[in-house]
């Protein structure tokens, strides 16, 4: 056979393809497999840095495992997990939603993804993902949980109480069930109180008294704050924390309460430390409310800071804060015994409100979690303060005085809550609206009382008896008993307790509401123009300035609203 050149190349090309093909694939195989490995790697790696709490390196490991298998359902699910854990929540989002592209039957990437909005403080977007869950699975127990959770969340208490009451009715003895039970418990008794128009929570354990009263007539109240740097993770910014709370509590008395910072003891601080010792603190007041030492500090608040706070159930490492006054510790029915004499307040430095340990390194990747955790700190703060102030713990979840970790997580993580009006009013309650020493009159020491004051008294009621025996069936005392106003539950009120609470979202929401039933409400659309203002939403607080006008024109209101739009430049 004749081989020209071109044949000579062809046979060449094909007996060269069939020597390196194999080869070729041999590579090939093998590259699958240390791809393969590296998966693995990454992926145990990333495991075992999340059960040690090291979300920096389970990050790194988890976005190397990805890149080796775009299509590892179990990567993606941690890898979305850790971001939350470091409240990247954008990035979390992202990965459950690419999750239910990926595995769209699997109802889970949606709830995580509802929970996930819910924990960023974005309730609207958890129950759009809710109710879709629902329309799939009607009888889905954390679907009707959630639910529950985001509608308190929004204070709608009348249908997340529908919700919770409807998960145990689906789920009986389950987790969920006991979760709802729980909530119900609390919310239950916040529906009481608004229809009450009552807003100091009676415990059942403490009665009206609380945790007690100060004498509004002796104020400042002195307060002292231990030095924290040898604890785990206090920082200095803390210390003024401490005086934000206070501020908060001082605002919400209008001014009746007020305190001073006492400057640094270290002597009688360490007398302190060594008087309590190492011993739970959490344990003391279990065992024995009576159980705390003297303290050579003579502030009568002193704040304390230590790394956790450990103790018998219900506790177990997750308080994040405790309380303690010197009423708790008398158990006295002597109404004067109720008078606080001295108040201690423990905060735990290091830990989050998962009950788990802070960050051992700052880094980039933490700034969001040190961030949430300087916010928690405050609230915390606030809470804690309110027990010092007397106040028991509220069962409405958007309180500050709301108890345990759901009270804290049941409004957005993003912005600091402040006080709520509630807060507000329960202090103003527990106070005697403020009048005099703002103390109950069965509380205050009897003063002696002379055969003088006697007969005057005895005069006094002769003379009432004789006024109302000489009214009684005439028309005097109808028209008297017509005239008689009781106090009425004013949705407006709380509206602008909750402005200048700061709370402009939850402002939005309720005038919202409001306007619906009452569209033609002045004061309601200039309240809602101004809420915009602050949201520097201008347009539509324009809008809003102008149906002002419209509704109430040649009115002082409407000169407010007339101003306000010359300073919109409108």
């Amino acid at each position: 056979m004749k081989v020209n050149k071109k044949n000579s190349l062809y046979i060449f090309l094909v007996i060269f393809m069939l020597i390196i093909e194999p080869a070729n694939s041999e590579d090939k195989l093998s590259n699958k497999i240390k791809v393969c490995l590296s998966h693995d790697q990454e992926y145990t790696r990333g495991i075992q840095a999340l059960n040690e709490n090291d979300l920096d390196t389970a990050l790194d490991a988890f976005k190397r495992a990805k890149a080796y298998d775009l299509k590892d359902l179990g990567t993606r699910k941690y890898l979305a997990h850790t971001y939350r854990q470091l409240h990247q929540f954008i990035d979390a989002e992202r990965e459950y939603e690419e999750l239910m592209r990926m595995d769209p039957h699997n109802l889970v990437w949606q709830l995580e993804l509802a929970s996930t909005y819910q924990k960023e403080g974005r309730p609207k977007q958890a129950e759009a993902e809710l109710q879709d869950v629902l329309a799939k699975d009607p009888k889905n127990l954390l679907a009707h949980l959630g639910m529950g959770i985001c509608l308190e969340s929004t204070e709608d208490l009348d249908s997340a109480k529908d919700y919770y009451l409807e998960t145990i009715r689906l789920g009986p003895n389950t987790q969920e069930a006991k979760d709802a039970d729980n909530r119900l418990k609390r919310i239950s008794g916040a529906i009481n109180a608004r229809q009450l128009n009552k807003f100091f929570p009676i415990d059942p354990e403490l009665g009206k008294t609380g945790l007690g009263w100060w004498n509004l007539s002796k104020m400042p109240l002195h307060v002292y704050i231990d030095q924290g740097n040898d604890v785990p993770g206090y920082r200095d910014s803390m210390r003024p924390q401490v005086i934000k709370a206070l501020e908060a509590w001082s605002i919400a008395s209008h001014g009746h309460f007020t305190f001073h910072i006492d400057a640094p003891d270290n002597v009688s601080e360490a007398n302190w430390k060594a008087a309590i010792g190492n011993d739970s603190i959490l344990e003391r007041v279990n065992q024995d409310m009576a159980n705390i030492p003297h303290d050579p500090i003579s502030s009568p608040i002193h704040v304390h800071w230590v790394e956790h706070l450990t103790g018998p159930p219900p506790y177990y490492g997750q308080a994040l804060g405790l309380a303690w006054t010197s009423v708790l510790a008398k158990k006295s029915e002597m109404p004067e015994d109720n008078i606080i004499e001295k108040a201690h307040l423990w905060i735990a430095t290091n830990r989050l409100a998962d009950g788990k340990p802070l960050p051992s390194k700052i880094t980039s990747s933490y700034t969001n979690i040190f961030d949430s955790h300087s916010r928690m700190v405050q609230e915390v703060l606030i809470h804690e303060f309110g027990h010092i102030l007397g106040l028991p713990h509220s069962s409405n979840p958007s309180d500050i005085m709301c108890g345990g970790i759901f009270g804290l997580n049941a409004l957005d993580l993003v912005e600091s809550r402040q006080l709520s009006p509630r807060d507000v009013k329960s202090l103003a309650e527990h106070y005697n609206n403020f009048q005099g020493d703002g103390l109950p009159i069965n509380v205050r020491r009897l003063p002696v009382i002379t055969d003088k004051d006697i007969i005057s008294q005895s005069n006094k009621s002769h003379a009432a008896i004789n006024r109302i025996t000489s009214m009684e069936n005439s028309k005097q005392m109808k028209v008297e008993a017509e005239n008689i106003i009781l106090p009425q539950y004013d949705p407006l009120s709380d509206i602008v307790f909750d402005f200048y609470c700061k709370q402009y979202s939850t402002c939005l929401s309720k005038l919202d509401k409001f306007l619906k039933e009452n569209p033609k409400h002045a004061q309601a659309h200039y309240l809602l123009a101004v809420t915009y203002v602050m949201l520097h939403r201008l347009n539509d607080a324009a809008s809003q300035y102008k149906e002002t006008i419209k509704l109430s024109p040649d009115t002082d209101l409407s000169k407010l609203a007339q101003d306000g739009l010359k300073k919109l430049g409108f």
